[in-house]
């Protein structure tokens, strides 16, 4: 068994598993100590495994958190166990939370494992995480054990190490908060044997995530608000984050590879919500699928961007958040001296924002002057009028007053949030709002003064809907270059213009055929629509110099008249003709 440490083909050479993290400009990684790898059987302990990942990792300069034991789930899939433990613990098996089954050995044999994994690797490992997800299958009065069992154990050894618990996961569904709370109820200060908080934010590891907001934040917040005795928080594995653009259609096929933006999103909202550590990225993501053919394969473009975000926060020690708005996340990250600085801003609405100063115009001339602008990936942006805003994160580097400068003189306008159209229908009028936001949401729109029109609220149910308000008759509204400010959340969301659209003919259909008005049609053709009997009744006659018949059976593919009814006529006003198959 060599699980978390294993070795993949594409890697190119062994020694590459290890280089991986710290080309992608990570300083911490997390290693499972299984049982299996350490304590194959009882009293019989080898190192060789476990020394190959520590090893690896030590000459690439980077730190190990231990996840003493790793999973403690026994799987049967009908064709024998799947766990991370030796045969002689089977015996130890029982049924634990959430119909799983568990392997929990008395203190005594763990306590065993325990001292050997500290008087073995206790000198170079200084960070110890107590068993991967506990909240899987874990009874809580039973881990509650294990947790006062191995902290005495761990200080004792050397009282500067740092032991992490809790290890709530989000994963599989599970109620992260219930499991907080199911420890608190077994002893309230359960964190005084802690030194800090892991915890695995799946689903819930981005402050955006297909249309929802401040998900990351919230999940932080929930946490920190179930501990009695606050401690940091430790992101210590989240394996696969959501892709903002292009979701992933399955997680458990393409889950760990997602795009640069996501990453450094991750990272940053981590930072933002005062997380100590994220060694939450499997090294696998970094590369690309598939290999080459031949030579080693190349790292992908979240690596870069991992590296980059990296070299971009060397030397920088504190962080102060900008609140700008619900949708946009900012800040100053200062060195120890106060005096550089790197600012970050980007926007988590998918339709974005242009960053515009009053006194310069659009961006780009202030570029330069006092602050180097850069793309996430660190490129210097240069000779430019526009600097749009999205997923991606705007850096800005420079003296600490510089980068302050830069956010207390930019507006951050929003871009278009929503086309809408308007059409006279006899004397009343119809809205017919298009969603160009990217997501879901509830639109309320204020339109200015001397239009005539009411404060109107449009709800889009995806991100491609339209949602269409018969606002009625208004006899003194202005339509032509009425324009309209879009608010979503009580946050300015852009601004527009109606577009007034021609009035629409209206004829009122006949009771007979003999009452029935002739409505004139193209190159001289003309129909009669009627109601009677229960049925509508179209009659038409057309004037065509060659009429072609269909080659086959479907009439449509020769001459023919065809008619359409819209049972929503005032929906999608953009769109003032059809084309025909």
């Amino acid at each position: 068994r060599f699980e978390y440490i294993s070795y993949h083909p594409f890697y190119g050479s062994f020694n590459r598993k290890f280089e991986i993290p710290r080309l992608a400009g990570m300083k911490t990684v997390r290693h499972w100590a299984v049982w299996w790898d350490i304590e194959p059987e009882q009293g019989k302990f080898r190192t060789e495994l476990t020394d190959m990942a520590l090893d690896g990792f030590t000459r690439n300069g980077i730190e190990t958190i231990f996840c003493l034991v790793g999973d403690l789930t026994y799987l049967d899939a009908g064709t024998g166990p799947a766990t991370q433990y030796p045969p002689f613990l089977y015996k130890y098996r029982e049924m634990g939370a959430n119909k799983y089954e568990i392997i929990l050995p008395p203190l005594d044999i763990y306590g065993s494992y325990l001292d050997f994994c500290l008087k073995t690797w206790g000198k170079d490992v200084h960070i110890w995480e107590l068993f991967n997800e506990p909240n899987v299958a874990f009874p809580p009065s039973r881990y509650m054990e294990y947790l006062k069992y191995t902290y005495p154990k761990i200080k004792a050894h050397n009282p500067s190490d740092i032991f992490l618990g809790n290890g709530v996961t989000c994963d599989l569904g599970m109620n992260a908060g219930g499991w907080c709370y199911e420890l608190n109820k077994i002893d309230p200060e359960y964190a005084k044997h802690l030194d800090g908080i892991a915890f695995h934010p799946y689903y819930t590891a981005l402050d955006y995530d297909k249309g929802i907001y401040g998900l990351y934040s919230k999940h932080v917040a929930d946490l920190r608000h179930s501990l009695k005795i606050a401690k940091p928080l430790w992101n210590t594995e989240c394996f696969y984050l959501t892709n903002a653009r292009k979701p992933q259609v399955n997680f458990f096929v393409n889950k760990g590879h997602f795009g640069a933006n996501e990453i450094q999103r991750h990272h940053l909202e981590g930072l933002l919500n005062g997380i100590k550590n994220s060694a939450s990225r499997d090294e696998s993501s970094f590369y690309k699928t598939s290999a080459p053919a031949g030579g080693l394969p190349v790292m992908d473009d979240s690596a870069v961007a991992t590296n980059a975000l990296s070299f971009l926060l060397r030397d920088m020690e504190k962080l102060e958040p900008m609140k700008l708005n619900k949708f946009m996340r900012a800040g100053i990250f200062t060195d120890g001296a106060g005096a550089r600085a790197m600012g970050f801003v980007y926007d988590l609405r998918p339709a974005g924002c242009v960053a515009v100063q009053e006194s310069r115009g659009i961006l780009g001339v202030f570029s330069g002057e006092n602050v180097k602008l850069m793309d996430l990936f660190g490129n210097e942006l240069k000779d430019t009028d526009r600097i749009p805003l999205s997923y991606e994160p705007l850096f800005l580097e420079g003296k600490a007053e510089d980068v302050k400068a830069f956010f207390s003189k930019t507006k951050f306008v929003p871009n278009e949030s929503c086309r809408v159209f308007a059409r006279m229908f006899r004397d009343e009028i119809h809205l017919d709002a298009i969603n160009s936001t990217g997501m879901p949401c509830v639109a309320e729109l204020e339109f200015a003064a001397g239009s005539g029109l009411p404060k109107s609220q449009f709800v889009f149910g995806s991100d491609a809907d339209e949602s269409v308000i018969p606002v009625g008759v208004l006899k003194d509204a202005k339509l032509d270059a009425a324009t309209f400010k879009v608010m979503l959340d009580g946050e300015d969301c852009g601004s527009g213009s109606i577009a007034v659209l021609p009035s629409a003919a209206c004829y009122d259909i006949a009771s007979s055929e003999a009452s029935a008005k002739e409505l004139p049609l193209d190159m001289g053709s003309k129909a009669k629509i009627w109601s009677e009997g229960g049925k509508l009744h179209v009659k038409a006659w057309v004037k065509d110099d060659a009429i072609v018949a269909a080659p086959s059976g479907n009439p449509w593919e020769g001459d023919a008249l065809e008619v359409f009814v819209d049972p929503f006529p005032f929906k999608r006003l953009d769109r003032d003709f059809i084309l025909s198959r």
